[in-house]
């Protein structure tokens, strides 16, 4: 999968023959996380090969990969690929001259997107009142022996 991806890389800055590369080593990841039964790295791996399909222009089959990306992220309910997989989209169909297309995916991106932060932003909130607890709960603790120490050296 890095192998690939590093060859993708390499494609973007024109070096020739790089996607082909990077196709290959996808084509043999993809094999592994099939036999794995591993479906959200499998999403990952068709988003990679469609923004492939992407840069070469080939909108068509580039979308066809992101919704078979996006299925298999949906069945696995893998949101953070799922939204990266919307956006995708939602970039390939503009380049297509969609945009109808394009803004359906780019709202589904927003909500989802949204959604995410305030999932994480809850979890944070959720974090910071727990170590709060425990702070007080070693202020209570500490101070407590402190006043059984004081009140023993006074007897």
């Amino acid at each position: 999968y890095r192998v690939g991806a590093l060859y993708q890389e390499l494609g973007e800055v024109g070096l020739p023959n790089s996607y082909l590369h990077a196709l290959n080593y996808y084509d043999k990841a993809l094999k592994i996380s099939e036999s794995r039964k591993n479906p959200k790295e499998q999403a990952r791996i068709y988003d990679q090969i469609g923004l492939i399909r992407m840069a070469e222009g080939n909108y068509r089959e580039a979308v066809q990969t992101f919704e078979r990306a996006v299925a298999l992220a949906l069945s696995v309910k893998a949101p953070n690929v799922v939204n990266q997989i919307y956006f995708h989209l939602y970039l390939c169909n503009q380049k297509k001259g969609n945009f109808k297309e394009a803004l359906s995916y780019y709202q589904l991106y927003a909500e989802l997107s949204e959604q995410l932060l305030e999932d994480k932003l809850k979890h944070q909130k959720e974090l910071v009142q727990r170590e709060s607890a425990e702070n007080r709960k070693q202020f209570i603790i500490s101070k407590t022996e402190q006043m059984i120490a004081d009140q023993e050296m006074d007897t």
